[in-house]
């Protein structure tokens, strides 16, 4: 990276270390968007990581509608 440039990475909503994913099966994924800035341009680069269900749960500890949707027992309004 250029001394021009800037690198960040951000989650949803600009503090979390990425966005949380259920795939089919179930699986589990973190995506995390990088930023790097510089020249008057943004690029965005996702790197998507696998997680188990014990980190998942871990991740989404006291968001009781986010465990729930992830885990099957609710529906998103």
């Amino acid at each position: 990276m250029s001394a021009s440039g800037r690198k960040r990475t951000f989650g949803r909503d600009g503090r979390q270390p990425g966005c949380y994913c259920v795939g089919p099966g179930p699986s589990y994924f973190v995506a995390i968007a990088i930023a790097q800035t510089g020249f008057g341009a943004v690029s965005v680069t996702w790197v998507v990581r696998p997680l188990t269900e014990e980190r998942m749960r871990g991740a989404l500890a006291g968001d009781r509608k986010a465990t729930a949707l992830a885990f099957g027992r609710a529906t998103e309004a």
